[in-house]
């Protein structure tokens, strides 16, 4: 549901019916994801690979349910040390990390931090399986 100042009042029934049964998160809308969103995958805190989430056209949603492809990507250096530092700071001891953010003005802005069951898209990398499999061994 995109929620705006101008539909807020016409919604507000949906929401509050939406909100006694479950919590929900609301993110700004950045033009930016019409381009697409990046995917950061860590493993114990190393870098994995990475992926662009794309929106089909007149939508703004990345996911696949919702028409969004998905392509293996070679991360640029400063984008994914910035993603690398909200693992460091947030996700130290964990198995895995995904990182989603969009580019603006040059610059990676973070939407989200998964932490907690993340879609990690191993299937998109060569390596992916792999980089997971290791990272699991090296908690054991």
């Amino acid at each position: 549901m995109l929620l705006t100042f101008d539909n807020v009042s016409s919604v507000q029934n949906s929401i509050t019916g939406l909100l006694a049964n479950e919590s929900f998160l609301a993110q700004p809308f950045m033009e930016e994801i019409l381009q697409g969103e990046l995917s950061f995958m860590f493993f114990n805190g190393n870098f994995s690979h990475s992926t662009l989430k794309v929106p089909k056209t007149g939508d703004f949603r990345v996911q696949s349910e919702y028409g969004g492809t998905v392509q293996k990507i070679n991360a640029d250096i400063a984008h994914l040390q910035a993603a690398g530092k909200y693992v460091e700071k947030y996700g130290k001891g964990t198995l895995y990390a995904r990182v989603d953010g969009v580019i603006s003005n040059g610059t990676f802005v973070l939407m989200e931090l998964e932490l907690i069951e993340p879609y990690l898209f191993l299937n998109c990398h060569e390596l992916g399986f792999d980089n997971y499999y290791q990272g699991l061994l090296q908690l054991i």
